[in-house]
C-alpha cells in the first residue's frame, strides 16, 4: 500500500485540523464501498480516532459504516489455548480472521448485508441477530490492533497507524482498565510482547498509508513518509543483524539520535555489531522507572522485576534495604521509588558501575558484597536482595550475543555451577540480617534446589521459590529465623 505524501505539517496543529487532514488526505480518490484502517498498539487511541475520522468523512457527504475488530475475537478457549500469559497466544490467537473477512469485508464490497460482529469478548458467546446491509456509497472504517498482519493483506483502501510508545499506551490502558500502567509488569507481558511480536513481523508503520503520531491526544502529528522511509530502512536492518525486535529497537535508537540522520548512523552501527540496546541509547526502563545505563555496565533484565517488586512487598515503609551487586541501581531504585522514607544502600565493587547506579540516585558504596557497608548496619538489614553472576562459566558461551561478547564476564559469571558468589552471600547475609529479615537472590535453572540446605544450615526458615508468570523460576526467597 503507498504511502501518501502529507505536505507539510503544522506540529501546532489541533486534533480536529489534524485529522480533518486525515480525512482529505484518504478521501482523495477513494470510491464508495472502500475500506480503511485505522491500526495501533492497545491505547493508542484508535476507537477515538475512527470515531473522529468517520465523522470528517461524512461531513464530507460520504455515508460510514463503523466497525472494529474486536468484534470479531475467537472464543476464550482458543484465545488462551497457548497460555493465558502467553505472547504469542495474543498476536496469533486473539481474532478471527476468517470470520472478519467472510461476514463483513467481502459482503461490504460486494454490497451484501454484513455482520459486525460476531462473538461479545465479555460473555464469550457468539452473536446471532439479522445482518445489516450499508448504503451503497459507504465507506467502512475499521479499528484494532493487527491490522497489518499478512492475512488481511490487500484488505484496506488505505490505513492509518497510530504510532504511540509503550510507556503512554499501557498508561491510558491502566487508566481505562485499572491495570499496572508499567508496560514491563509481568501482568502486561502478554499483551506488550505480543504487540512487540506484531510490530516486528509486520512493521505497520511502514506498511500504513498515513501514519500519525498519537502519543499526545490533544496535538497528534501527521509523520512525513520520509521519516516513514528512514525507520523502515532502519527496522530492515536492524533485522538482518538478528534483533528480534526490530520495529521497537528503531523507535528507541530514532529518538536517542533525536532525529539526526549522523547520530543515528552511528547508534545503529554499535546496535548491529552487537552492543546491548540499552548502552546504545544510554537508558532502560525497569518497573515503570527510566533508568541510566552507561557502556561496559550490566543492563537489568525484565525478569528481573519479579524479584524487585517482591523485595519492594518485603521491605517496611522505615527499613533498611541493600541491594547487593547492584549495578546500576536498578533494584535499589525500586526499592527507594516503593518505600521513600527507608533507608536503601547499593554495594557495588565494579567502580564505574556505582558511578552510574548514583547518577540513578541511588546511594552507592563501593566494596564486594556486605564489606561494603557501614559497620553500624550490621543486624539491622530488613531486606538483602541482589542479582549477583549465577550462569555456571561452561555456559557463558550460550548466552545471547550482545551479553556473552560485551557484557562485564565479571557479572555473569558464577563460577563452576553458577552459585560461587550466591552462596557467598547467603552465608553473609546471616550476621547482617535482622532476625526476621529477608534475603532475596535470582538464580535459574535447578539452582533453587542446590541452594535449599546452605539456607537451612545457615539459619533461614520459609524457604520459597520465585516464579514468573510463565512458571520460571527466577529467585530465591528465605527468612532469617528469629531465634537461629
Amino acid at each position: 500500500m503507498a504511502s501518501i505524501d502529507v505536505g507539510s505539517d503544522d506540529p501546532g496543529a489541533g486534533r480536529s485540523q489534524v485529522v480533518d487532514r486525515v480525512g482529505d488526505l484518504l478521501l482523495d480518490g477513494l470510491t464508495p464501498r472502500s475500506v480503511i484502517a485505522v491500526d495501533g498498539v492497545d491505547g493508542a487511541g484508535k476507537t477515538t480516532f475512527a470515531d473522529e475520522l468517520g465523522a470528517v468523512i461524512e461531513r464530507r457527504g460520504i455515508p460510514v459504516l463503523r466497525a472494529s475488530v474486536d468484534g470479531f475475537h475467537h472464543r476464550a478457549a482458543h484465545r488462551h489455548a497457548r497460555g493465558r500469559t502467553s505472547p504469542d497466544g495474543f498476536y496469533l490467537d486473539s481474532y478471527d480472521y476468517g470470520a472478519l473477512v467472510r461476514e463483513l469485508l467481502e459482503p461490504f464490497r460486494d454490497g451484501r448485508p454484513v455482520r459486525l460482529a460476531v462473538h461479545d469478548v465479555e460473555t464469550d458467546a457468539r452473536l446471532g441477530g439479522d445482518p445489516l446491509t450499508a448504503d451503497p456509497a459507504a465507506v467502512l472504517v475499521l479499528d484494532g490492533i493487527f491490522l497489518h498482519r499478512p492475512e488481511l493483506e490487500g484488505r484496506w483502501d488505505r490505513s492509518v497507524f497510530l504510532r504511540v510508545p509503550f510507556a503512554v499506551s499501557v498508561a491510558r490502558c491502566a487508566s481505562r482498565d485499572g491495570t499496572d500502567p508499567d508496560p514491563s509488569a509481568p501482568s502486561n507481558r502478554r499483551y506488550v510482547e505480543g504487540q512487540q511480536l506484531y510490530l516486528g513481523a509486520c512493521d505497520p508503520a511502514s506498511a500504513a498509508t498515513i501514519v500519525v503520531d498519537n502519543a499526545d491526544l490533544a496535538a497528534p502529528v501527521l509523520v512525513d513518509p520520509a521519516s516513514v522511509a528512514a525507520r523502515a530502512a532502519v527496522v530492515a536492518r536492524l533485522a538482518r543483524a538478528g534483533c528480534v525486535s526490530a520495529a521497537e529497537e528503531a523507535d528507541l535508537l530514532l529518538a536517542a539520535s533525536r532525529d539526526d540522520p549522523p547520530d543515528l548512523a552511528a547508534l545503529v552501527d554499535r546496535r548491529c555489531a552487537g552492543e546491548p540496546l540499552a548502552w546504545v541509547t544510554g537508558a532502560t526502563r525497569f518497573c515503570d522507572l527510566d533508568l541510566r545505563v552507561e557502556p561496559g555496565v550490566y543492563v537489568p533484565r525484565w525478569h528481573s522485576e519479579v524479584l524487585a517488586r517482591r523485595a519492594a512487598d518485603r521491605l517496611p515503609p522505615h527499613g533498611r534495604a541493600v541491594d547487593l551487586g547492584t549495578g546500576c541501581g536498578a533494584i535499589a531504585a525500586v526499592l527507594r521509588a516503593k518505600h521513600p522514607g527507608a533507608e536503601v544502600l547499593g554495594a557495588e565493587a565494579d567502580a564505574r558501575s556505582a558511578a552510574c547506579a548514583r547518577s540513578n540516585g541511588v546511594d552507592v558504596r563501593v566494596g564486594d558484597l556486605f564489606d561494603a557497608l557501614p559497620l553500624d548496619w550490621r543486624g539491622t538489614i530488613d531486606v538483602a536482595v541482589g542479582v549477583l553472576p549465577y550462569v555456571p562459566t561452561a555456559e557463558l558461551a550460550f548466552l545471547a550475543r550482545d551479553a556473552r561478547d560485551h557484557e562485564p564476564v565479571t557479572a555473569l559469571d558464577g563460577g563452576l555451577d553458577g552459585t560461587a558468589l550466591v552462596r557467598r552471600a547467603i552465608a553473609d547475609a546471616a550476621t547482617w540480617l535482622r532476625p526476621g529479615g529477608a534475603v532475596l537472590l535470582e538464580v535459574g535453572g535447578d539452582q533453587p534446589d542446590a541452594l535449599a540446605q546452605l539456607l537451612a544450615s545457615a539459619g533461614y526458615v520459609d524457604v520459597r521459590v520465585l516464579r514468573d508468570e510463565d512458571g520460571d523460576d527466577r529467585g530465591v526467597e528465605a527468612t532469617l529465623a528469629l531465634n537461629p
